[in-house]
């Protein structure tokens, strides 16, 4: 399992914004596990480590150790978060998806946001080892 879609969410409002889904769009060949919320004030997540992260990763490890499911976080107003979807690649062909989405409630209204992460995994590279 790896950290494969990421976004960073700036509340720039002037009330809460409360996360309600976080999915990718468009998933190809990939298992999605939970989504994770990790506060500002620290390291932020790797990027592509695996979840959870090896002891030599030490911002990472400090990150994990911040982190709650994103479903039901608040980002208060002017607050930063790391939104991390956790995702296992399911074939040695190619797996992908086409960004991360994140639905999420301010005021009230239901709202959705999409980012331009995107990951392929190339099934034809050489054989590592």
């Amino acid at each position: 399992m790896q950290s494969l879609g990421a976004a960073f969410v700036v509340n720039t409002g002037d009330e809460d914004v409360t996360i309600r889904e976080v999915a990718v769009v468009n998933p190809r060949s990939v298992a999605l596990h939970e989504a994770y919320a990790i506060p500002e004030g620290g390291e932020w997540y790797t990027i592509g480590g695996p979840i959870p992260p090896r002891n030599v990763d030490v911002g990472a490890v400090e990150a994990w150790d911040r982190r709650q499911p994103a479903e039901g976080t608040v980002i208060r107003p002017g607050e930063t978060w790391q939104v991390v979807q956790s995702v296992t690649v399911l074939s040695d062909k190619d797996a992908a998806f086409d960004s991360l989405r994140i639905d999420y409630e301010v005021g009230g209204k239901n709202m959705y946001g999409v980012n331009k992460t995107r990951m392929r995994a190339a099934g034809n590279a050489d054989a590592c080892g």
